[in-house]
């Protein structure tokens, strides 16, 4: 995969990266080396960009969607092999995707940000074309730190945090990070929900006000004391079932169970021993109906899960109608006293010894 280019509006300066994960410091024209036809979805995390390919790759360009005063953003141009461009139009208030359409050259993307015939003719000159490992055009990075607001002090972002986990009742995110920096995390909409300070160990756990939405993304920073702030690490909630199984019921004949649970997703009864008794789809009013294989009157125990096309799920048990009388008992004894009878039978049953007449002994 060919390098990454990019220009800051506001410096004037062209730089370019790896393919992978980058952090803009303010509006810029961002060259990536594919076309339109190979992204299969492009999402907005707050300020950030998540961009993913067919092909399984994806990219996180952070800030993509963070205005300067003068209200400028940045751009994104895409390029096939041949050297065609497209340029990705969007709405930043609603962002629902790239629209694209080709572009002739990015010089007009520059020139309406002020660059084209500035301080820096380089940028005409090169028009973005592919710059080999350290090309001509080398300028100070604008990806990867804060731009330089330091005054030469700690420009060096933190590390993305890792070993990102969230806790089974979905209230506590944990993780791994730069010691003595400030973990944040933030929904899909950038809004803040928690943060915590790393420890000396280099672990963290931020406490959340409440679950996150079904299958929601979250995206967690570390911000160190100098303000430089991380790419983010994505965090996606397990997200939940809509209609859990209810009103679970096997018909007269043992053969059929019927229930409720969420439209579309697919029932599957098993046995305690993992074998596969019957399957089913729920149907778009919720119902459901599962023919078993075998007949089940004898309060056979059935596992009964469903699960969703987002891999939600969730299993029950339930218990068979017991509709089979026992055998009748077995190698019966009578002890020498009289007083005592012994024998074989069901598990669990009720044994009651009867005198001819009927009655209790």
């Amino acid at each position: 995969m060919d390098n990454i280019v990019v220009a800051d509006k506001a410096t004037q300066q062209i730089s370019e990266a790896a393919w992978g994960d980058m952090r803009l410091n303010g509006p810029s024209v961002v060259k990536v080396p594919v076309e339109p036809a190979q992204v299969a979805t492009a999402t907005r995390s707050g300020q950030d960009l998540l961009l993913t390919l067919k092909s399984g790759e994806h990219i996180t360009v952070s800030q993509f969607f963070t205005a300067n005063t003068a209200g400028q953003t940045s751009d994104m141009v895409f390029e096939n092999e041949n050297g065609a461009l497209w340029e990705a139009h969007y709405d930043a208030q609603a962002f629902k995707g790239f629209a694209f359409e080709p572009l002739a050259s990015i010089d007009e993307l520059l020139a309406g940000a002020g660059v084209v015939g500035s301080a820096t003719p380089e940028w005409a000159i090169a028009g973005l074309g592919v710059l080999g490992a350290g090309g001509a055009v080398a300028a100070a990075s604008s990806i990867h730190s804060d731009g330089g607001g330091n005054g030469g002090g700690d420009v060096a972002a933190p590390a993305r945090p890792t070993q990102l986990a969230l806790s089974a009742d979905g209230l506590t995110v944990s993780g791994n990070g730069e010691a003595g920096t400030t973990a944040s995390v933030r929904d899909a909409a950038g809004n803040l929900l928690g943060s915590a300070v790393v420890g000396s160990d280099g672990t963290f756990q931020i406490t959340l006000p409440a679950p996150s939405p079904d299958g929601e993304t979250l995206q967690v920073q570390l911000t160190d004391g100098a303000g430089n702030v991380s790419l983010p690490g994505i965090l996606q909630t397990p997200g939940v079932l809509a209609d859990a199984l209810q009103g679970l019921a096997i018909s007269a004949d043992g053969l059929t169970l019927t229930g409720h649970g969420e439209p579309g997703a697919t029932i599957v009864v098993r046995s305690l021993d993992g074998s596969v008794r019957g399957t089913a789809q729920v149907a778009a009013d919720g119902t459901f109906s599962v023919g078993l294989d075998t007949a089940h009157l004898n309060g056979e125990v059935l596992q009964v899960s469903q699960a969703d096309a987002a891999g939600h799920a969730e299993t029950v048990t339930f218990n068979a109608l017991d509709v089979t009388p026992p055998a009748a008992p077995t190698e019966l004894a009578m002890a020498s006293t009289g007083l005592e009878l012994s024998g074989r039978a069901e598990p669990g049953s009720t044994v009651e010894v009867r005198d001819l007449d009927g009655g209790a002994r």
